[in-house]
């Protein structure tokens, strides 16, 4: 009996956790004004080389220090994955500088004012014309 009471206050302290952690998250969201253009210039910049650049390069390193010798065709294979890559990250970082230039008014937290908020901005976030 008494380990089920230890065990289901863990539960109950982790899901306080939880909760607290999305609160703030959602706050923090919320509170910065077009804050998915900053993920989407983060993703463009950072998550691209670590999905297509890094892994086929690392591949490459790996296999060479472990045999001493690497295939062409791994090469040829990597390579043409990293230029992929690398087109990717510089087309998604210009769409992404793009779109921060194009932001010209700062629209409010929704927990401000939410009928403001919206009379300001489209459903994307932006500004009107």
């Amino acid at each position: 009996m008494q380990v089920s009471v230890m065990v289901s206050r863990s539960l109950v302290g982790d899901a306080s956790v939880s909760a607290q952690q999305s609160c703030y998250s959602f706050f923090v969201c919320e509170s910065i004004p077009h804050f998915a253009v900053a993920i989407e210039l983060v993703g463009g910049l950072l998550v691209t080389p670590f999905i297509f650049i890094f892994p086929p390069a690392f591949h490459i390193l790996i296999k060479h220090k472990a045999s001493g010798r690497v295939d062409v065709r791994d090469v040829v294979l990597a390579a043409n994955i990293m230029c992929l890559g690398a087109i990717g990250c510089i087309a998604a970082t210009v769409e992404s500088f793009t779109q921060v230039v194009k932001l010209k008014d700062f629209a409010p937290p929704c927990y401000i004012n939410i009928t403001t908020a919206s009379a300001i901005t489209d459903s994307t976030g932006f500004p009107h014309p």
